[in-house]
């Protein structure tokens, strides 16, 4: 790494934050701060938690809907003329399809107008807590790093509340779904849950070469950035000593070097999906094979089986949308990392207690 990334990483500027930290999956103290941010809008917070538990009630209700009509119709019973009947299950399909519209509906507006109101207030706290930093703050403070935290870190703060709250719930659902599994047929239901140690050390391998590469990403485009800012602000002595071509060259070198870092996460990235969707066909061939011997030998239910081969595509999903976005559910934690760390800087200059009301001054 050269001087200036050195310089870059090791972090100038408020507290010496490191600014190419990437940060973890998950940060609990994180979570919990914004979670009190969100449930200053109590309504909005409620409405949001109704509507994710009906979405997930209704979506873990769809697969047995689609098997109640499959066993009625191949294998109907005697006195079920309204149970198995196609009329009726169509009627309750229609019902929990708009009922799980309504809830979705009613998830999503109602987490906007949360992560609106959690942001716009992070952005006040934020700009209302630098006015109170001393000068000397102000003077050792570069600018681009503070505007970095109110602007930057902010709408990485954004992204994750728009797709990471979403993607929590379908893990939430993973529960629901893998104890309706278990529930209908313990031995089925743990002949599906079988691959999950093995996607559990796909993904623990798959972190151990992807966190130093992420990072690597962060860190080039630190030197970029840090790079470009000297050159634009330096352009005058630099046109002076006639070195604008020793300039591109340096930066088209660092620039290079961010290209091959992005080039190798994109190829780690691409590399979580394919895995997913070998475990989901193993899963499902399982499935098939042992639920296909139990339906012919009567011990299992056709419509069942159905259901089961339904609550497997929708088990691994939110796990593969977790691994495509495993980089920005970490920018999003070590930004709100450094926005509190922000917050949490105590004012160097201190009001004391008997301090009386300054007049009006003209």
């Amino acid at each position: 790494m050269t001087t200036q990334g050195r310089r870059i990483a090791k972090g100038r500027g408020i507290q010496g934050l490191d600014d190419v930290i990437l940060g973890g999956l998950y940060d609990h103290r994180v979570a919990v701060r914004l979670s009190g941010y969100a449930f200053r809008h109590k309504k909005y917070a409620l409405l949001s938690l109704l509507g994710m538990a009906g979405y997930i009630a209704t979506m873990v209700a769809l697969p047995l809907i689609v098997g109640w009509g499959v066993e009625g119709v191949v294998n109907p019973s005697e006195g079920s003329e309204w149970y198995g009947n196609l009329d009726t299950v169509f009627l309750v399909f229609v019902i929990n399809a708009v009922a799980n519209l309504g809830f979705n509906y009613l998830q999503l507006t109602s987490m906007a107008a949360v992560s609106v109101e959690v942001l716009n207030a992070l952005r006040v706290d934020m700009f209302a807590h630098l006015q109170r930093q001393s000068t000397a703050f102000f003077d050792r403070s570069e600018v681009g790093r503070i505007m970095s935290r109110v602007q930057n870190d902010v709408l990485q703060i954004q992204d994750w509340m728009e797709m990471g709250i979403f993607t929590m719930a379908e893990m939430v659902m993973l529960v629901f779904i893998a104890g309706a599994m278990i529930w209908m047929n313990p031995i089925l239901g743990l002949v599906t849950l079988s691959v999950i140690p093995v996607l559990v050390l796909v993904m623990y391998v798959w972190q151990r070469f992807a966190r130093p590469t992420f990072i690597r990403v962060r860190t080039a485009i630190a030197i970029v950035n840090g790079n470009l800012q000297e050159s634009i602000s330096g352009v005058r002595v630099s046109q002076s000593m006639n070195r604008q071509g020793l300039n591109s060259q340096h930066f088209d070198q660092l620039n290079n070097n961010h290209l091959q870092a992005t080039l190798r996460a994109a190829l780690l990235s691409s590399v979580m999906s394919p895995a997913v969707e070998v475990l989901t066909v193993v899963s499902m061939g399982l499935v098939v094979v042992i639920g296909g011997s139990l339906v012919l030998d009567g011990g299992l239910e056709l419509g069942l089986l159905v259901a089961f081969l339904l609550y497997i595509q929708r088990f691994f999903e939110p796990i593969r949308t977790l691994a495509m976005n495993y980089t920005q559910f970490q920018r999003a934690m070590a930004s709100g990392s450094r926005i509190f760390e922000l917050l949490d800087l105590e004012p160097e200059m201190v009001e004391q207690e008997d301090a009386r009301e300054m007049p009006p001054l003209k």
